[in-house]
């Protein structure tokens, strides 16, 4: 059975997270939300997009997810982790996911 969470409280969930990620990584420079929690039309099944800009990591993005990972969130959570310097590469890249990105808003 598919619930339906309520918007102020995964807002409340995501500014939590974003305010302990900061905490206890201070190479994070910008954590943005984007996906259909922010443009309004979530559905029961959607999860929270999210997407950490990091100064600078060695590893590939894909590795970088575990560490950031939530033990507990109140819905399903997409997480993306890039450099900024890959941010930027992003736009050449998959210029319609940076302006999904882009469109979002930062937490």
């Amino acid at each position: 059975m598919v619930r339906w969470a309520e918007p102020e409280k995964i807002d409340e969930a995501v500014r939590c997270f974003a305010q302990d990620l900061r905490a206890r990584f201070p190479s994070v420079v910008r954590i943005l939300w984007y996906g259909s929690w922010v443009s309004g039309v979530p559905t029961p099944s959607s999860d929270v997009d999210l997407c950490i800009i990091l100064q600078s990591d060695e590893r590939r993005p894909r590795d970088r997810v575990p560490e950031f990972l939530p033990l507990r969130f109140p819905v399903g959570l997409d997480l993306v982790v890039l450099t900024e310097e890959e941010f930027r590469e992003l736009a050449a890249r998959s210029p319609s996911w940076h302006r999904a990105i882009m469109v979002g808003r930062a937490v």
